[in-house]
């Protein structure tokens, strides 16, 4: 499609969420040569609001970004970005969805071994699991004495 269009002159592609959703659009527009720009999120709200409709809608928000990017395009910014930087980043984004994944195992792992030494508290300590304070209670009191 962009090789397509290019033939009707230089091609601007634009996007709100270029490290995520937005990546596969913004490397193959980058490798064939199509300029890339970013409207980041708080100018995207605050245009938003200037139009009417409150839902968020993907359509919705695809017309304000070609609006944007047509009629201000002040309020973007160029995404050009080296090999070595996108394979730094890549990296690091691998590094912090090694975390998540570990993060989600260990609590899923205290769920599982509550449930099987002590049911009624998993089911009250068990969504808490994320907060600070709980993981200090269970390393002060690690076990459960009975009288």
């Amino acid at each position: 499609m962009l090789d397509q269009l290019s033939t009707h002159g230089l091609i601007l592609l634009v996007v709100d969420q270029p490290a995520t959703i937005g990546a596969l659009p913004v490397a193959v527009a980058q490798a064939s040569g199509a300029l890339v720009g970013f409207l980041p999120g708080l100018a995207m709200r605050r245009i938003a609001d200037l139009h009417p409709g409150e839902a968020k809608t993907d359509a919705r928000d695809a017309a304000i970004i070609a609006e944007t990017a047509r009629t201000m395009p002040h309020t973007l910014r160029s995404i050009q970005v080296a090999d070595e930087q996108v394979a730094e980043l890549s990296m690091l984004c691998g590094f912090d969805d090694d975390l998540a994944g570990q993060i989600t195992q260990v609590s899923n792992r205290i769920r599982g071994l509550l449930t099987q030494i002590h049911p009624a508290l998993e089911r009250v300590i068990g969504p808490r699991l994320d907060h600070p304070a709980m993981l200090d209670l269970l390393q002060h009191y690690p076990r459960h004495r009975r009288r």
